[in-house]
């Protein structure tokens, strides 16, 4: 993504970005999607082919669309986490709130720095482009003071959403699009979200894993452009 257009690229600033929301709901769902509403608008989105693919996930965008069919044409989702969203079970929640873990949270936290690379090489078929260029870039996050502390609240934010059961509501044209061998997001699981979105088409891009628009830019690029000339 280091190539690509500054509306582009800006998605990854927005990982960290540490703000108190209301009602315990840090970077949870319903404030995920005023962040999407926020950065929509700030970007210039009008009514528009919407796609989303970043640590907010899917998820958001998909929320976003439902509740906001005036303001979204068309939907792309890359990879989407929707039927199983991650996250600790919500009967744990309240466990975060006590003072003392809360305290050692960003600390506990911190260990992604080094086991977040397990995961990106987990999320490409061919290990040889995991280059250190790419190391680098997702190491960049973590540079910035008080990361910790943003991805602590992030991981205690609520993980409960309508959009799982309602995702019938998704009025919108919507593109899938995953890796063949997606192990993060198993690709069972889209193909079945294909089967529940009313008007949803699904690429499968061939020898990728979780981030298809980075191991196969041009193949991910032109399954978009071909399904757009069909709309």
């Amino acid at each position: 993504m280091t190539d690509a257009p500054a509306p582009l690229r800006w998605r990854w600033s927005i990982i960290f970005a540490h703000a108190n929301f209301p009602s315990g709901d840090a970077l949870g769902s319903r404030c995920r999607g005023g962040l999407v509403s926020g950065c929509a608008i700030g970007i210039g989105f009008g009514a528009s082919t919407f796609s989303w693919r970043d640590i907010m996930k899917p998820l958001s965008a998909a929320e976003y669309a439902r509740l906001n069919p005036e303001k979204v044409q068309r939907l792309v989702l890359a990879d989407p986490a929707i039927l199983t969203t991650g996250g600790s079970p919500a009967w744990l929640n309240w466990i975060f709130q006590i003072p003392q873990i809360n305290k050692l949270g960003p600390i506990l936290v911190g260990g992604i720095a080094s086991s977040g690379d397990d995961l990106l090489r987990q999320s490409y078929v061919d290990q040889s482009k995991v280059t250190q260029a790419v190391l680098d870039g997702y190491h960049q996050p973590l540079k910035i003071a008080g990361w910790e502390q943003a991805f602590w609240e992030f991981s205690k934010a609520p993980r409960v959403a309508a959009l799982a059961t309602n995702v019938i509501q998704v009025s919108q044209p919507t593109l899938l699009i995953s890796g063949d061998s997606d192990t993060v997001v198993p690709v069972a699981d889209t193909k079945k979200l294909a089967t529940m979105i009313p008007d949803a088409s699904l690429v499968l891009i061939a020898e990728a894993a979780h981030l298809p628009q980075e191991e196969h830019p041009a193949e991910f690029a032109q399954a978009i452009i071909d399904w757009l000339a069909r709309q």
